[in-house]
């Protein structure tokens, strides 16, 4: 079916020589997409869970996490994250990676705080934007984080990660100017 829809030149692109891997025009994806949620919607979070596993398998992070994050298996999407973030940071990526960590429900978020404080002070870093309105988009990213990370009551004894937080917090204060911890 694959090489007749190619040889056709309808909606598919190979991708390797050995016309194993093949990319799909948007809108045919989009159609295919809307007929499996249609016609057998219980069958997403599985393809979306295989996806991560063979992407996984692959390396190809970025999208093992995207699939995680769309079939809604968020503790799978914060391990892959806690794992590559390093890279996405090497990567120039940072901001896509804080951009994940924001999609996670917020029990979750809570639960690994260390990624989002790790998102959080590779977008303060230089390497990470370089033009003003780039600039501003990483501090307001950061500032979400903060924000989301922020205990919502007041605890007798500061857990060391709420002591990093209010760290970054200050540096991002610092290096901007706007009030991200209030009392």
């Amino acid at each position: 079916m694959l090489a007749l829809l190619e040889r056709a030149n309808l909606f598919l692109v190979p991708l390797d020589e050995e016309r194993q891997t093949y990319r799909l025009h948007d809108l045919f994806r989009e159609a295919l997409l809307s007929a499996l949620h249609t016609s057998q919607p219980e069958m997403v979070p599985l393809l979306h869970r295989q996806a991560v596993d063979f992407y996984e398998a692959e390396g190809q992070w970025a999208e093992a996490i995207t699939h995680a994050l769309a079939g809604a298996s968020f503790s799978t999407a914060a391990w892959l994250m806690e794992q590559t973030v390093e890279q996405f940071w090497m990567r120039g990526e940072a901001a896509t990676m804080a951009r994940w960590v924001l999609a996670l429900p917020d029990p979750l978020a809570h639960e690994h705080i260390r990624l989002a404080l790790t998102a959080a002070l590779y977008l303060l870093h230089p390497v990470t934007y370089s033009t003003r309105d780039q600039r501003e988009s990483r501090y307001q990213q950061v500032r979400q984080l903060i924000e989301r990370m922020r205990p919502t009551r007041r605890p007798q004894r500061f857990h060391p990660s709420i002591r990093k937080l209010c760290c970054i917090g200050a540096c991002a204060y610092y290096a901007r100017g706007w009030p991200c911890m209030r009392p």
